[in-house]
């Protein structure tokens, strides 16, 4: 082509419709544009409170969002390792795969480039959404994946991470005129927290020291159950990390910066005066999930969101068998509501992935509500909890050294043999006690003849109760705070121990059979039950044998009572009860504040003996006395 023809630059330039000077500077260098800078700045996500909200991925990354995460992850790492001390890091335009980076007027879709020696508003907007970047995914994502590798970022300042994009100016070419163009990379920097920090943008290598400790000490740890099954592992990570730390309760109080107690590394890097939050152990246990060679298709992730006390971070594991699990470590730690494992790999049958998930305790009952971001970064069928806990599959026994024995398998429990079932003075003393989350059915076979004290207590997994007609005895605490929702006592039990069934809080229904002797007390408190119905055969019944079964509207007594106990049926839902006369005891308060209690028949010498104490709150219009 002749020289003539050639569309060379003329070496005029134009500068942005806001005045400020664009440098015709080559790819590599960096840009210092006041103005994309501000912009870029005003559209970053702020993270300036303690609620993490680290729940993206950078497989749901497109585009140029994409790419870059692709660009920043490996020189991340880089820093974590101490191979490098920057975090200022430049992307330039040809790891974007832009097809162009300058533009004619007709290539924009605008009328003019330059007008009066400026960039047009017009060329200039064209050509900045020609970067779609969302710098708030990318930041999200690269704190989902890269939790451990980020451990020198500092979360507490306005800005943390800022991205500059290319300036924009324009050359004019001696035959197509002028062309807007983009001048040098896209430059992302990390504000490097203090202790870490040699300079804003500068990370000091001597505190790589801390982080080798922290690593070496997690893979310790993968290493020591790599030949355990999946579920081991993750039971091994749970107790370890609680083992390490305790609860940082003055930084969740605000007495604490955003800093250690947050991070995962103060899990694992053996300075016991490192405490930490939610979000430090929900963390540690991804990173070491992560660390892991599953036998099965495992993956964690973490998820944040609000519970009563205010923000919260826990995980959610995926086993093998496809289902989603709530982890809650936090919570499984000493002293906490799910201690040491009624948060771990559980699931629930109440909520949803929009209106969250109520977990129960033996001490309580909690609603995870899931934060926008989580919801936002993950599908729904990720976010969504089976509506049973784990079950691993495993089948376990022994002998009770005296001609019963156990075994769960499968998730049923069967108790058998011929005689009686050891009591104990605690459930955690109970030969199942690691594996009760995992006990779904329980069988007593027939030969067995008493359930001991304590046997079953917080099986709260538990839906379905059989008992044979060889049972005589069932013990104090036996099936206390179980899942069931109905249960029949055969008539050859002679006696329900102290609180057997208390706080069952989804039994609706009881049948008790002819035969039973002794309710004791608080056998059936703080249930769900609408009615009962007492055989002839019971006598005596305990004091707060049905304390507070609010629901509870429907009492009928067939047999020769002798006794009801103290706060028997105290703020119960009945309307109207008939006292046999056969009743010789009858409790202070045992019907206390059942405040739908307006018609009573009894003996007239009960009443005059007992009825102002045993009635105080009942709203009795007609009391009805024996002729």
């Amino acid at each position: 082509m002749p020289e003539s023809d050639e569309d060379k630059p003329t070496g005029l330039t134009a500068i942005p419709a806001n005045g400020e000077p664009i440098s015709t500077q080559k790819d590599g260098e960096p840009d210092n544009d006041e103005l994309f800078k501000q912009f870029a700045e005003s559209k970053l996500y702020k993270q300036n409170t303690r609620r993490a909200l680290y729940a993206s991925s950078g497989s749901r990354l497109t585009g140029y969002n994409k790419i870059i995460y692709d660009s920043l992850k490996p020189r991340l790492k880089q820093v974590a390792e101490g191979k490098a001390t920057s975090t200022v890091f430049e992307v330039s335009l040809s790891e974007l795969g832009l097809e162009t980076t300058e533009c004619t007027a007709s290539q924009l879709g605008v009328s003019a480039v330059v007008v009066n020696n400026k960039v047009t508003d017009a060329a200039f907007l064209a050509m900045f959404n020609r970067l779609k970047i969302s710098l708030e995914d990318l930041h999200n994502a690269l704190l989902a994946d890269l939790a451990f590798e980020l451990y020198w970022y500092d979360k507490t300042v306005e800005s943390a991470i800022s991205l500059s994009r290319p300036s924009i100016g324009a050359r004019h070419y001696s035959i197509s005129g002028w062309k807007a163009y983009y001048g040098g990379p896209i430059t992302v920097r990390f504000t490097v927290a203090e202790a870490y920090s040699a300079g804003q943008y500068v990370t000091d290598t001597t505190k790589i020291t801390r982080v080798n400790t922290a690593v070496s000490t997690a893979n310790s740890i993968v290493n020591t159950v790599k030949n355990k099954t999946d579920y081991d592992k993750l039971v091994y990570y749970r107790t370890k990390i609680c083992d390490f730390v305790s609860y940082d309760h003055a930084a969740a109080g605000g007495a604490v910066p955003y800093g250690d107690p947050w991070q995962l590394i103060s899990v694992f890097d053996g300075d016991s005066s490192t405490n930490v939050v939610c979000e430090g152990y929900s963390k540690a246990f991804k990173y070491l999930c992560d660390l892991s060679s599953f036998n099965t298709d495992i993956s964690c992730i973490l998820a944040s969101g609000d519970v009563p006390g205010g923000g919260h971070m826990w995980n959610i594991v995926k086993m093998g068998d496809g289902k989603n699990y709530m982890v809650d470590v936090t919570n499984c730690d000493l002293g906490t509501v799910g201690y040491p494992d009624q948060l771990f790999l559980v699931g629930c049958s109440e909520g949803s992935v929009t209106k969250g998930y109520v977990f129960k305790t033996s001490y309580s009952s909690t609603r995870y509500i899931y934060d926008f971001e989580t919801l936002e970064s993950f599908d729904s069928k990720d976010l969504t909890i089976s509506t049973r806990s784990y079950l691993a599959g495993l089948t376990v026994g022994d002998d009770f050294g005296n001609g019963v024995s156990w075994q769960l398998k499968s998730g049923v429990m069967t108790i058998s043999g011929s005689g009686t079932m050891p009591d104990y003075s605690d459930y955690t003393k109970t030969p199942w006690y690691d594996y009760r989350n995992f006990i779904q059915k329980i069988v007593i076979a027939d030969g067995v003849t008493a359930v001991g004290n304590n046997a079953f207590t917080t099986c709260q997994s538990v839906t379905s109760i059989s008992l044979p007609n060889s049972l005589t005895r069932i013990g104090n605490y036996a099936f206390a705070s179980n899942g069931i929702k109905s249960i029949s006592i055969p008539g050859s039990v002679k006696a329900i121990g102290e609180y057997a069934f208390s706080s069952c809080v989804l039994l609706t229904s009881v049948t008790l059979l002819n035969g039973l002797e002794i309710i004791g007390d608080g056998a059936f408190s703080y249930t769900p039950l609408t009615s009962i119905i007492f055989p002839s055969s019971v006598t005596d019944i305990g004091s707060s044998a049905f304390l507070s079964v609010k629901n509870l509207a429907s009492v009928t007594f067939l047999g020769e009572i002798s006794s009801i106990g103290e706060r028997a049926f105290k703020g119960t839902g009945i309307t109207s009860v008939v006292i046999p006369e056969s009743v010789k005891n009858l409790g202070a308060g045992s019907f206390e504040n059942c405040t739908k209690l307006t018609s009573l028949l009894i003996d007239n010498d009960l009443y005059n003996k007992s009825g102002s104490a045993a009635f105080p709150g009942c709203p009795l219009s007609t009391i009805t006395f024996y002729d």
